[in-house]
């Protein structure tokens, strides 16, 4: 009896959160950078595929991968991209288009 009361502690002592205590289900964040998911992009000149529409589908999740990564997976819109998985990107070689909706 001696040795469960004692695993018993250890165990409450190692406990992260009190029973009945629900975990915080916060949505991530989707600002990185200046950038959002569904944004909509094009490449710097110097890179291969200048000019190419794409949209954002993900940024670093955390803040731990924020404070270092400077990527994120973008969807080309054309045809032949459409076919395609997303690919990743260098965020200081894409740029924002400005769009202006009028309602």
């Amino acid at each position: 009896m001696g040795f469960n009361k004692k695993r018993r502690n250890i165990s409450r002592k190692f406990r992260t959160r009190k029973r009945g205590q629900q975990l915080s289900t916060k949505p991530p964040k989707l600002k990185h950078k200046g950038h959002e998911v569904g944004d909509i992009v094009t490449l710097h000149e110097h890179c291969r595929h200048a000019g190419r529409l794409a949209v954002i589908t993900e940024l670093p999740n955390n803040v731990y991968m924020r404070s270092y990564v400077n990527a994120c997976k973008i969807q080309w819109i054309d045809e032949e991209g459409l076919r395609e998985p997303p690919v990743s990107a260098i965020l200081s070689n894409i740029k924002k288009l400005e769009t202006e909706v009028e309602n």
